[in-house]
């Protein structure tokens, strides 16, 4: 396949010259970090070494080209493809012609079996003026081992798990006059007092997914994923959800369709209080490199047991999208929700029309920091008058969500996180507040 030194020796020279001879003002005012020694580790195979010399000047050093090249190359050999290739994109952004970067960049993407990207690096390349023909004859191997990988298809597994500790201000949901919602935003009454209760409680989740690429363009997947509370004081409010899908997807150069079938079941106090099951259609089209836009048509049943069947509904809903990279650090997405639910088992209020805005945010503050938040309004009309309340039911629910992640180890991330939930109805006992805080940790798999 070609050795794993491949073109490093020749991008660090070319590297090292312009250090040298044009930056050196500037960088010998600074000791550290060890540039010169650095590459010299990693001519001698001491990898390990050279990214605990590196690493920890990251947040200054970077975008000195030298010092980022030498940091993704350590990076790479010491099992991080993930930071390497955020490294090598951040050089290429300034220096696109870099042959060796690209094709490093390139091997990154294959470690981390992203087989397609991995493909296009190394095609680009190969399209290089002037290519070494060691370097050459090495992508070439390398494009042809993913050829090979892609014939026949390939499965891929990923997983996550995930354990955190928070503080509910409002678990039920309630407004004192006992109604409570659920996991899934619908209205039981199981009896409560209605009085408004925060407790600290812990939170579990796990998950995983199963994909199979059956062609270039057509790839199967299935999944699942469980969501737990437990409560300090209250378990009686304890609550788990158990949802699967499967589906597939179909990439036609700038667009992407996707069918699912989603499966779920939600408890409560460890009683299976309602199953859904329902189907989703979804569209994607690139617009470029940094923007896409989307459309999405649901649909899903249902379905409560025993005192809380009045509450059965038929959803469905139409989602359209816009996602944009503002920046290599910045993305946003904006969405506008549209839908119904039809009361199936004599719902008090009746069918409910809903619509609102979502939008999110994602910034990479550091390499292994990054900030995250969404927030959205819904408006919610009823069509029955209420029998106790003499009136048709109105709301608006707003939420928003903001936290951080810090990557400290490999697959190993910190999470702490603030939500807040709002709902604004004409109806007393369904106008309530909910603030959440939490601290959690997360391992992934792959």
């Amino acid at each position: 396949m070609g050795s794993s030194h491949w073109a490093t020796a020749a991008v660090c020279a070319a590297l090292l010259f312009g250090w040298l001879f044009v930056g050196w003002p500037s960088s010998a005012a600074a000791a550290e970090p060890d540039l010169v020694k650095a590459q010299q580790l990693l001519a001698e195979d001491k990898a390990v070494e050279a990214y605990s010399l590196l690493e920890p000047h990251e947040f200054e050093k970077a975008g000195d080209l030298l010092y980022d090249y030498l940091l993704a190359t350590a990076a790479l050999r010491t099992g991080r493809p993930s930071k390497a290739t955020f490294i090598y994109e951040r050089i290429l952004a300034v220096a696109p012609n870099y042959a060796g970067v690209r094709a490093d960049m390139a091997r990154a993407y294959y470690e981390l079996g992203d087989f397609a990207r991995a493909r296009l690096e190394f095609e680009l390349v190969l399209r290089l003026e002037s290519l070494p023909p060691d370097l050459r004859a090495a992508v070439q191997q390398y494009v042809a081992a993913i050829d090979r990988l892609r014939q026949p298809s390939k499965t891929a597994l990923r997983g996550y798990v995930l354990a955190g500790y928070g503080r509910d201000s409002n678990i039920n949901s309630t407004a004192g006059g006992g109604i409570i919602i659920d996991g899934s935003g619908q209205i039981i009454n199981p009896g409560s007092t209605g009085a408004e209760r925060s407790d600290n409680y812990w939170g579990l989740q796990a998950g995983g997914e199963a994909s199979y690429q059956a062609s270039e363009a057509v790839n199967a997947f299935a999944a699942a994923d469980y969501f737990g509370r437990y409560y300090t004081d209250f378990s009686e409010s304890d609550y788990g959800i158990l949802d699967g899908r499967f589906g597939a997807s179909y990439a036609g150069g700038a667009y992407q369709l996707t069918g699912t079938v989603f499966l779920g079941r939600y408890w409560l106090d460890d009683r299976p209080i309602r199953d859904n099951v329902g189907l989703s259609g979804n569209w994607r089209y690139s617009l470029g490199a940094n923007s896409q836009v989307s459309a999405q048509v649901f649909l899903m049943r249902y379905r409560y047991k025993n005192r809380f069947a009045p509450n059965d509904i038929d959803l469905g809903s139409l989602t359209l999208g816009w996602n944009r990279a503002l920046t290599s650090a910045v993305a946003i997405s904006v969405f506008l929700v549209a839908g119904k639910e039809q009361a199936t088992n004599g719902r008090p209020d009746g069918d409910r029309e809903f619509w609102g805005p979502r939008a999110s945010v994602q910034a990479t503050l550091r390499p292994n920091l990054g900030l995250f938040g969404t927030a959205g309004a819904q408006k919610g009309d009823y069509e029955v008058i209420n029998p106790t309340f003499g009136t048709k039911r109105k709301d608006w629910l707003y939420d928003a969500t903001v936290g951080l992640y810090w990557t400290f180890a490999d697959r190993w991330s910190l999470q702490p996180q603030l939500a807040w939930i709002r709902n604004d109805s004409n109806i007393s006992t369904s106008d309530f507040d909910r603030t959440e805080i939490s601290l959690s940790i997360r391992r992934d798999f792959y």
